[in-house]
């Protein structure tokens, strides 16, 4: 198969400026996504897999859990939701058809968890399966056009939450100024980068010179970490097209062990918590990554150096422009605290949400916060009648459960993998339901990415 020219589509922002559409608009990232669905190698999975049509269906839907605490989940005989990509949610894989893992799940048991404890010396006995069965009732009225999650979009929302959650502290602007003072300083610290993607003017740096404000501007805004760890996510599951993507392919699921390794290879660091605030690995070096990979006929076959790079600068540019900035503009904007609140509110909103988390002596607006944000979030998904939450960015695997759906039919199993088969059994049903409080981030080994 000959290999997809990914630079393709990196014209079309440019095209839409220079027809006087001077807007960063919903219409380019449509046209972003129209290439990727019909010109990337793995571009059909975007719209047409096995989750969805599982779902489709509407014959039931089984969702693995895998967990290193399975004691302290019996005793409690509750399960709990995080708070990570996906809002507010268990986070789980579909189980196939076939009653096999997603592979997503086989690289979660084989490699993630078990390297993630003994990097932060957890000591466990076992890792357990615990199985979701979601009855076919659920699914005559569930809602899944609504059930996607992109958690770059949800600044807005973040943003009058932690407003709520000040004003019920009755917290005066003094007392909260500590996050605060640390978003303005990140703001006016990356000011020139967040310019330059508004104005287009990213497009138009030399790589070298991008990569390096890249860099810097990473450091001084760990959120764009975030951004760089999509957009590279986008590229290698888009865009692999060696026999093991493509065998997953033929069986329309999304392969994500390519791309995993290759952000553990790049920040092994990442099994210690997995928070992408600390992503930032030089263009160049993921670049060699691939080639050398590509030599080797894995991940990329036909790689491009030059197309990647370029790739990865354009796609950031758009997405500083339409998820962070959401059409905002930076230049006339003041600096003040309500300036940028009311003309940069994905952005503030998204910073407050990384931000708050870190500062002590806010701990307890924090877990109001974290509450609020959940309440929030299960309240549009129940009205919405979102059953199995998605991470749409690329359908990777990452499903969640709304705990709060109405009449919700659901049984909770232990389950065994057969060493032979590969297939999951069924062993005992336990007792234990959703619960629809989040549990503690302490007790979380796979840390929030979002």
């Amino acid at each position: 198969m000959q290999q997809p020219v990914v630079g393709s589509p990196i014209l079309l922002p440019r095209a839409a400026r220079l027809s006087g559409q001077d807007t960063y608009s919903d219409a380019v990232e449509r046209q972003w996504q129209t290439y990727f669905a019909t010109m990337a190698p793995m571009g059909r999975l975007l719209v047409e897999n096995a989750l969805f049509q599982t779902i489709r269906e509407g014959k039931g839907l089984t969702l693995v859990h895998i967990t290193p605490q399975l004691e302290q989940i019996e005793n409690s005989e509750v399960l709990l939701p995080s708070g990570g990509c996906l809002g507010a949610s268990i986070y789980c894989t579909p189980l196939r058809s076939d009653g096999r893992l997603h592979n997503l799940s086989e690289f979660i048991i084989q490699r993630e968890l078990p390297l993630s404890l003994t990097a932060q010396k957890k000591i466990v006995d076992s890792l357990d399966i615990v199985a979701i069965q979601l009855d076919q009732a659920n699914f005559a009225i569930a809602n899944q056009l609504q059930s996607g999650v992109d958690y770059l979009r949800l600044g807005p929302s973040y943003l009058w939450i932690f407003n709520d959650a000040a004003d019920y502290c009755n917290l005066s602007q003094a007392e909260w100024a500590p996050v605060r003072d640390i978003v303005l300083g990140q703001f006016n610290r990356t000011r020139t980068f967040l310019e330059l993607c508004a104005a287009h003017g990213l497009e138009d740096l030399a790589s070298l010179e991008f990569e390096a404000l890249l860099s810097e501007a990473i450091c001084n805004m760990p959120l764009l970490g975030y951004v760089y760890f999509e957009v590279l996510l986008e590229y290698v599951l888009l865009f692999q097209n060696d026999t093991m993507a493509m065998r997953y392919r033929d069986e329309n699921e999304m392969y994500v062990w390519h791309f995993k390794q290759l952000v553990f290879d790049m920040c092994p660091f990442l099994f210690k918590g997995f928070r992408l605030s600390q992503f930032n690995p030089r263009v160049v070096d993921v670049a060699n990554y691939l080639q050398e990979k590509a030599e080797g006929s894995l991940i990329i076959r036909g790689f491009s150096m030059a197309e990647f790079s370029r790739f990865v600068q354009y796609r950031i540019a758009h997405y500083v422009r339409y998820k962070l900035l959401a059409d905002g503009s930076v230049s006339p904007v003041g600096t003040s605290w309500t300036d940028l609140c009311c003309s940069l509110p994905s952005l503030i909103g998204l910073l407050v949400h990384r931000e708050l988390r870190n500062i002590p002596e806010l701990r307890e607006l924090y877990l109001l916060y974290k509450s609020i944000r959940a309440t929030v979030i299960w309240t549009h998904w129940r009205t919405q009648q979102v059953l199995v939450p998605y991470s749409c960015i690329v359908p990777k695997g990452e499903v969640g459960l709304n705990p709060l759906f109405r009449d919700l039919k659901y049984k909770v199993f232990l389950a065994k993998l057969d060493g032979v088969s590969g297939t999951l059994h069924i062993d005992r049903e336990m007792r234990v339901k959703l619960g629809v409080a989040l549990v503690d981030s302490r007790f979380s080994i796979m840390k929030d990415t979002a």
